[in-house]
């Protein structure tokens, strides 16, 4: 077994020829009428700065197609099936090397098959590589009818085989997905018979079994199942009335928290309020107490400068009085002196 994948082809990219500058739509293989050549795009992986797709020619031979499949096995690039531009189904193979030094001059190779099982012609197909044997379901046919059966190529020998299916097993697809998980072929979407397929079909290739999701199920498993799902709606209400509950509980918590948050803050601020209050009180008494002080001592002071100055007043008119007394004593006895005078005078003469 001798399988080769992707990064193998890219890890040549160094002798790959240089990438044109245009950007060709990577999405559509380009053809030349003139020359009726089958163009490969490609993108050098390696180059980190510049990923830019180019075109590489390889040859005349494949008709140009779409809804094909393509693979690499063992350094080859593989083509099969598809419609072409008259929406003719195909079931030809081609290979071209995944050589492109500067010397090589690779060309496309169809592959005649051996043995007597040739698949049909078929489009919207698609496969999965499991070593050297490539699995193949699906796809519509020239009738545009979509099949059920898994063509099995081996690349090594080139030769078909064929397993075919009941719908219960698996039910005809086109354009669906397809890859490989483990040990199991997963199948998924696609269209069926002009409807959306809405299962994923499950295939053990070892042992040949199919299996879906979801998948039919026996009256008693429905049961079961219907069980389950009341278990389940039974939990989920249960759960559901728990957590009410439970929120419930938290929101009456916390509008008590912030209740009493609220009251806590209300006492506060009466209390705070009241303590402003108090002090406003303290202060105006005690400016009160500032001013009656000051006006008792105002008033002491007045009481004091008037009584000083009525002492002031009662000394100097003692002053005055004693002063006119002693005028009058010096007045008296300046008469008397004279009285005197006079009487001695008269006693002279």
């Amino acid at each position: 077994m001798n399988k080769t994948t992707t990064s193998n082809f890219y890890n040549k990219s160094k002798q790959l020829p240089p990438v044109k500058t245009e950007k060709p739509d990577p999405s559509i293989i380009k053809l030349s009428d003139e020359k009726k050549y089958i163009a490969l795009n490609r993108q050098d992986f390696n180059n980190s700065i510049i990923q830019k797709w180019g075109e590489i020619i390889i040859s005349k031979l494949p008709v140009r197609r779409t809804n094909h499949i393509s693979f690499i096995y063992d350094n080859y690039f593989y083509i099969f099936g598809g419609r072409d531009i008259n929406e003719t189904k195909m079931n030809d193979m081609y290979r071209v090397k995944l050589d492109f030094s500067e010397d090589s001059c690779e060309k496309w190779e169809k592959i005649n098959y051996d043995g007597d099982i040739t698949p049909e012609c078929v489009a919207g197909h698609k496969a999965v590589l499991i070593g050297n044997l490539l699995y193949v379901f699906g796809g519509v046919n020239i009738t545009e009818d979509a099949n059920n059966t898994i063509y099995i190529f081996n690349v090594e020998k080139r030769k078909w085989s064929k397993k075919k299916f009941r719908e219960n097993q698996i039910i005809p697809l086109s354009a669906h997905s397809m890859s490989l998980v483990g040990k199991l072929i997963v199948i998924v979407g696609g269209y069926s018979k002009g409807k959306f397929n809405e299962k994923t079909f499950l295939y053990d290739y070892q042992n040949n079994i199919w299996d879906s999701y979801p998948r039919e199920m026996t009256p008693e498993e429905i049961e079961e199942e219907n069980r389950r799902i009341e278990e389940e709606e039974r939990r989920k209400k249960e759960e559901e009335e728990e957590r009410k509950r439970k929120e419930e509980e938290e929101r009456t918590k916390k509008e008590e928290e912030e209740k009493s948050k609220m009251e806590e803050l209300e006492r506060s601020r009466k209390e705070e309020e009241e303590r402003k209050k108090k002090e406003e009180e303290e202060r105006l008494r005690k400016l009160k107490e500032e001013q009656e002080r000051k006006k008792k001592e105002k008033e002491e002071q007045e009481r004091l400068k008037k009584l000083k100055e009525e002492e002031e007043k009662k000394k100097k008119e003692e002053e005055e009085r004693l002063r006119k007394e002693k005028e009058e004593q010096e007045r008296l006895l300046k008469l008397k002196e004279e009285e005197d005078k006079k009487k001695r005078k008269k006693r002279k003469d």
